[in-house]
């Protein structure tokens, strides 16, 4: 199987899931321990899923002649501190395919079922993405606290003076799923409720709080939660993109 190149939102890019495949027929025709099968995909999956500390791989497959015949019934990775892109680091990531099959003879995906992924990332973490993007907002500082994300700034707001104020908000997914959007439900600038132009003014500069386009698989975010000063993103993978950009 050729093997694309990694380039972000690009369409070769969206065979990188499909590689799971593509590892399964590199040692099905040899091999029928489901082990040979996991180490394989571990080693796999940096080049095209992004660097980690550790891969974990769980392969379920009806029986070693399945492998055999490049059939598997589900493939689970799990992903330890996992950069899907420079800026974008994940402390704990979750990926399940479901009902993967190649063509053992062509080297090429032939189908793939349904597939769910989740992700969580540490206040630290969204706190260095968050200071990656250079958004121009004086002084600046977001931290998870509890359930909710707090918006630390000294907003510079026509008409209004650039006092110190805080916000405190959840954050939610887009209607398309590629965007995680911050949410502000209260602020105080000491004991005096925030504006809501200075609200609007940092959701403005804020959202998407998370942007997930580009990615190395098409995710599709279904809800976003935020507990125990985590933040954790669960939905599913476009695996019909996937096997278009695999054909």
């Amino acid at each position: 199987m050729p093997l694309p190149s990694r380039r972000g939102a690009t369409a070769a890019s969206l065979i990188a899931l499909g590689l799971v495949g593509g590892a399964l027929l590199s040692v099905g025709c040899k091999r029928n321990f489901e082990g040979t099968v996991e180490d394989r995909i571990d080693t796999t999956l940096p080049k095209y899923l992004g660097p980690a500390d550790r891969y974990e791989t769980h392969v379920d497959a009806a029986s070693s002649g399945a492998i055999l015949r490049g059939r598997v019934r589900s493939v689970e990775v799990t992903g330890t501190n996992v950069h899907l892109r420079p800026d974008l680091l994940v402390d704990r990531m979750v990926l399940t395919v479901h009902a993967v099959e190649v063509d053992t003879h062509k080297g090429t995906l032939q189908s793939i079922g349904d597939a769910e992924f989740s992700g969580t990332i540490s206040s630290d973490n969204l706190k260095r993405y968050v200071d990656s993007r250079n958004l121009g907002v004086r002084d600046l500082s977001v931290t998870i606290e509890g359930d909710r994300m707090r918006v630390k700034a000294r907003p510079e707001v026509e008409g209004i003076l650039p006092v110190p104020v805080s916000v405190r908000g959840v954050v939610s997914p887009t209607p398309q799923g590629d965007h995680l959007d911050f949410l502000p439900d209260r602020g105080s600038i000491t004991v005096i409720p925030v504006p809501g132009v200075i609200l609007t003014y940092l959701s403005h500069k804020l959202n998407p709080v998370i942007s997930l386009t580009g990615l190395p698989i098409p995710i599709h975010v279904l809800s976003a939660t935020i507990s125990d000063g985590k933040l954790t993103m669960s939905g599913t993978v476009d695996t019909a993109a996937i096997l278009n950009a695999a054909h």
